[in-house]
């Protein structure tokens, strides 16, 4: 069997797999933050003084400049940041960009290739090969 044919055979995969990706990517280029929750608390403790809480949660992600984790490369960034009361979780595919893309558009390829050429090893060939 040939790499092309096996790649057909993980045709539904492969396009549920870039169309994930493609997504990640569309959410991050055109800024869609998917805000969910955004709940600003004002309260008057003194004459002089003001407390604020915040809560603000994106389901895809988010370009306001969160403490950026240890790690940048997707999925390793999403994390939930709590500064005093202010809770924030900058979204799915926070980070998300080319990089990613083009990583697991290659990784993937290489994955399938090493599992095609295991599966290959593994067969019998016919006497009338």
């Amino acid at each position: 069997m040939k790499f092309s044919d096996y790649l057909k055979s993980k045709r539904k995969f492969l396009i549920i797999w870039f169309v994930l990706h493609g997504f990640a990517l569309f959410v991050n280029v055109f800024h869609i933050e998917g805000e969910v929750i955004y709940k600003y608390n004002l309260e008057q403790v003194s004459p002089n003084w003001a407390h604020v809480t915040d809560k603000y949660v994106c389901v895809f992600t988010s370009h306001r400049g969160y403490k950026s984790s240890s790690s940048s490369f997707w999925p390793f960034s999403i994390e939930f940041t709590k500064n005093g009361d202010t809770l924030y979780f900058p979204g799915v595919f926070y980070k998300y960009d080319y990089s990613e893309f083009i990583a697991y558009l290659i990784l993937t390829f290489v994955f399938f290739y090493f599992l095609w050429e295991k599966e290959s090893k593994n067969k019998i060939p016919s006497p009338n090969q």
